[in-house]
């Protein structure tokens, strides 16, 4: 297997997640995950946006209205 650390830039860094409600129990846990990923690599929590949605359906909506807002890096 290869693994790649992730390595984020040395700079400013806004991140937006977005996770739905359905299957909330495995869906917070890979929140943690993330959070703690981007935690791990310097991202300070107030560079990061979390954004819960009801469902599956509105996850790609969200996201889209994250990324044409501007304020984000990465979705």
């Amino acid at each position: 297997m290869n693994e790649f650390p992730l390595e984020m830039p040395g700079r400013e860094c806004k991140i937006a997640l977005v996770a739905s409600e359905f299957n909330h129990f495995i869906v917070q846990q890979l929140v943690e995950g993330a959070l703690d990923a981007l935690n791990r690599n310097a991202v300070p929590e107030q560079d990061i946006s979390l954004v819960w949605v009801p469902g599956a359906y509105e996850l790609p909506l969200a996201a889209e209205l994250l990324a044409s807002a501007g304020k984000h890096d990465a979705v």
